[in-house]
């Protein structure tokens, strides 16, 4: 057997050498099929509608996350900018990890639809941290079409429930963003992470037809806010609604002293006729928007509600009920039909005579 090994030495030194340069290369390349797996699977970034997708780093959103339900109850509903004309509802803006230059990341998902979306995760209103908002400036309705036209020292206002937050903008920022390296696509992205003053963040995209480069506005709450926010105005003094059928009549109901009557029908007759019985007459009554903003329509009745539509200031709606505890109402408004909140409108009746109705159930 020594023999046969001494005499085929060289060709087994050559196989081992062959072996062991097979062995360098797979580990120089990682040939680790469970990473060829894995790298098979990952998820691309998103690309909507030519929107520069927003990334931050993975580790930072696990790390740096905040639970908004937890620290305030004021999730903006709505963002009015009176310069610009705007006046749009707020979705929560979804977010999903991606793959980009083979390091994991976090890309925010713009509504695509018109509406602004408010970052998950992102703060609430009046507590500290950032509040980050984005929305498409060319596309699905162009909610964020004159953000660009904004500048340092105009005022937005951010709308939650009853309570009205003002916000003065204190930076303005366009930057290079499409094809540019990862890093300095992070470092953009650095302007929507945890920080800890109460600010709100506003982003979208620039110029309107090549989306290369970010614009990005800052703006900070104005002194003597405080953090609970203000409630929102309504004109003074409240006119009554004026409603189709008067307010006494919903209201009373007389009853009339019953006077003998003299039969000339058998009563036999008069109890098997065909006669039907007259329905009793369904309430009506109106609803109105007697604040300077709009107000969501809801396809349920909660805040987490879809939003199917804005109740203009000073319009008019048809009321058809209210949930048991008279915080919601549903309205008939033109062909639209939902949700609104009732500390947001005015109605001449007391909410306790409403009818009530059974709220449909949120898909999960």
């Amino acid at each position: 057997m020594w023999q046969k090994i001494k005499d085929n030495r060289d060709w087994i030194l050559i196989i081992l050498g062959a072996i062991l340069i097979i062995v360098a290369f797979f580990n120089l390349v990682n040939f680790n099929p469970y990473s060829i797996i894995e790298n098979m699977n990952v998820t691309p970034a998103v690309d909507q509608a030519g929107f520069a997708p927003i990334f931050i780093p993975k580790e930072v959103s696990q790390q740096e996350e905040i639970q908004q339900q937890t620290i305030s109850p004021n999730i903006p509903e709505r963002l009015v900018i009176d310069k610009i004309g705007l006046d749009a509802p707020v979705e929560l803006a979804k977010s999903m990890a991606v793959s980009v230059d083979r390091k994991d990341v976090i890309q925010f998902l713009v509504p695509e639809e018109y509406a602004v979306g408010w970052y998950e995760g992102s703060a609430p209103l009046g507590v500290t941290g950032n509040t980050v908002f984005s929305g498409h400036h060319n596309a699905f309705g162009e909610v964020f079409k004159g953000l660009v036209d904004l500048e340092v020292g105009d005022t937005i206002i951010l709308l939650s429930g009853a309570k009205q937050f003002n916000y003065v903008i204190a930076n303005k920022m366009i930057l290079p963003e499409k094809d540019q390296p990862l890093d300095v696509r992070l470092d953009n992205g650095r302007w929507i992470l945890p920080s800890k003053d109460e600010r709100i963040t506003l982003v979208t995209c620039w110029p309107k037809r090549s989306n290369t480069h970010r614009l990005i506005l800052v703006a900070v709450p104005i002194t003597g806010q405080g953090q609970g926010g203000q409630l929102i105005p309504t004109s003074t003094p409240r006119q009554p609604i004026r409603l189709t059928t008067p307010a006494v009549a919903l209201l009373t109901v007389k009853t009339a002293t019953p006077i003998p009557v003299r039969l000339t029908t058998s009563v036999v007759s008069l109890l098997t006729s065909d006669t039907p019985t007259p329905k009793p007459q369904k309430l009506s009554f109106k609803v109105r928007n007697a604040g300077r903003f709009s107000v969501n329509i809801r396809e349920t009745p909660d805040i987490k509600g879809k939003i199917i539509d804005s109740f203009k200031p000073g319009d008019e709606a048809n009321g058809v009920g209210r949930i048991p505890d008279g915080t919601w109402i549903f309205i008939e408004y033109g062909d639209i039909k939902g949700w609104v909140s009732s500390e947001l409108v005015e109605i001449l009746l007391p909410v306790e005579s409403l009818p009530t109705l059974v709220a449909p159930k949120q898909a999960p």
